[in-house]
């Protein structure tokens, strides 16, 4: 194939005497750049120790349309991260924020089906008794939302729920506690809810 002056393709071949020349061609499609849009999936645990509360959470992000290349979610600003794993993370940092932070993830390439993030982080919390909000970290910018948050301690500590919103308790074997979490349920004062 030779490119002409007028930029159109010339195509040369040489045929057989006998027989018959089937020609077909395709266009190339580019592909077009979309917007990203996702949604996400969350398992909480947030176990209740003296003068902390360590929350490990999962996130499970579906890419609908688009390339995910960065994650951003929204943390309370009394929560400290100390861990953040997943797969090709490039770097990750905590930008401050007036009434809430941004957890920033970079990724070292582009996801265009599915994503699962792990955080670890930690509130601390006033000397007991004490009474104080749970503080969650959620997902930025998703189009859906949803999963399941378990809320309890393993140690000699009372916990009474005093107000909940936006969530539903559900019965503790319908957590669905995955292995990634790495982290057993607490085995005190469980309490399991899930939100949508």
């Amino acid at each position: 194939a030779e490119n002409d002056l007028s930029g159109k393709g010339t195509f040369t071949a040489i045929l057989p005497p006998e027989g018959g020349v089937d020609i077909s061609w395709y266009r190339h499609i580019d592909k077009i750049e979309s917007e990203l849009v996702t949604s996400a999936q969350v398992y909480t645990i947030a176990k209740v120790l003296p003068g902390t509360v360590k929350i490990n959470s999962i996130f499970n992000y579906q890419v609908i349309q688009g390339k995910l290349t960065q994650l951003q979610l929204k943390m309370s600003p009394d929560l400290n991260v100390l861990n953040v794993t997943g797969l090709n993370i490039q770097d990750w940092q905590v930008e401050k924020g007036v009434k809430a932070n941004i957890l920033v993830v970079k990724l070292s390439r582009e996801y265009e089906d599915k994503y699962v993030l792990r955080v670890e982080s930690e509130k601390i919390l006033k000397e007991f008794p004490c009474k104080f909000n749970l503080s969650r970290i959620n997902p930025d910018g998703v189009l859906r939302l949803d999963g399941y948050l378990a809320f309890g301690t393993s140690k000699a500590v009372k916990l009474i729920v005093d107000r909940i919103s936006g969530m539903n308790q559900v019965d503790n074997q319908a957590f669905p506690l995955s292995r990634a979490m790495k982290q057993p349920l607490p085995t005190r004062s469980l309490f399991t809810y899930q939100f949508s």
